[in-house]
C-alpha cells in the first residue's frame, strides 16, 4: 500500500468518525454553526499537546524549520484535496441540488432532518477542520509558540482570517495598534477586551458558513469532486500560511 493509498484509508475512518461526532453533537448544533467551537474544543488540545517539533525534526533532517512548516503544509493540503474527492464520490449531484436552495441574499438553506448527503457533506467539514486544527498545532510546536488549548482565540483568529471577514479586520487593526507592547500579555489582554467577545460570537457564523460552503463546492455537475478537492486544498495551505504569519508575529511581540 503506498503513501496516497494509507492516507485515503485514514481520511476514510475520519470520516466515519466524524459521522459519529455528528450524531453525538446533533444536526441542531450544525444548523445554526455551533459545531464549530465543539469541534475545535474537541480536537486542538489533543493536536497541541501531543505535537513534537524534535519529531518531525528527525524525520526531516536535512530541512530547516521554515522548510518542514512548508512540507506539513503541502501534506495537509494535499490530504485536505483527497477528502474533497472521497466526499465528491460518496454523494450526487441530485442529493447535493436538493440542499442547495437558492434566496435573495444568496444564502443556504439547511434541511430540518439530517440525511445521508447532507451527513456525508458536515462529516467533511469536521473532517477539514481538523485536518487544519492539526496542521496549525503542528506549526505552532515549530515555532515555539505557547498557545492555552483550552482557550479558542488564536484558532478562531486565523480561521477568521483563512475564511475573510470584519471581525478578522478589527482584530488586525488591534494588533496593529498594540504592536509596540513589550508583552504577550498585554497584547493578549488588548485583543481579548476588545475582540475575543466579538470573535467567539462570530464563531458560530463561521462554523455555518463552513458547513455552507462544503455542500454548495460540490453541486457543480460532472467536476464536484475536482472543485471540492481544489477547494479544500487552496484553503488549507491558506490555514497554514496565515497560522505561520500570526505565529510569527506573536514571536516578535513577546521578544
Amino acid at each position: 500500500m503506498n503513501e496516497q493509498q494509507q492516507n485515503k484509508k485514514a481520511l476514510k475512518e475520519y470520516i466515519q468518525e466524524a459521522t459519529e461526532w455528528i450524531k453525538d453533537i446533533g444536526w441542531p448544533s450544525f444548523k445554526n454553526g455551533e459545531w464549530l467551537l465543539i469541534v475545535v474544543k474537541r480536537s486542538f488540545k489533543a493536536y497541541y499537546l501531543n505535537s513534537n517539533a524534535q519529531y518531525y525534526r528527525r524525520k526531516y533532517p536535512r530541512l530547516d524549520d521554515d522548510a518542514i512548516i512548508k512540507k506539513l503544509i503541502l501534506v495537509a493540503a494535499k490530504n485536505a484535496a483527497i477528502l474533497g474527492s472521497l466526499t465528491g464520490a460518496a454523494v450526487s449531484i441530485d442529493e447535493i441540488m436538493a440542499l442547495v436552495v437558492s434566496l435573495p441574499s444568496g444564502g443556504l438553506n439547511l434541511p430540518a432532518q439530517i440525511g445521508i448527503a447532507t451527513t456525508a457533506l458536515a462529516a467533511e467539514a469536521v473532517v477539514l477542520v481538523r485536518i487544519q486544527l492539526h496542521l496549525i498545532a503542528n506549526i505552532a510546536k515549530l515555532l515555539d509558540v505557547p498557545l492555552d488549548p483550552d482557550d479558542p482565540e488564536d484558532i478562531l483568529l486565523i480561521l477568521q482570517f483563512a475564511f475573510g471577514g470584519a471581525v478578522a479586520e478589527q482584530a488586525g487593526k488591534v494588533a496593529a495598534k498594540t504592536a509596540g507592547a513589550a508583552t504577550r500579555t498585554f497584547v493578549k489582554k488588548q485583543i481579548s477586551g476588545k475582540t475575543l467577545a466579538l470573535l467567539k460570537k462570530q464563531g458560530a457564523k463561521l462554523g455555518l458558513s463552513i458547513l455552507q460552503r462544503s455542500i454548495i463546492k460540490y453541486a457543480v455537475p460532472i467536476v464536484s469532486s475536482l472543485v471540492g478537492g481544489t477547494w479544500n486544498y487552496l484553503t488549507t495551505a491558506k490555514v497554514g500560511g496565515i497560522a505561520t504569519k500570526h505565529f510569527r508575529k506573536s514571536q516578535i511581540l513577546r521578544s
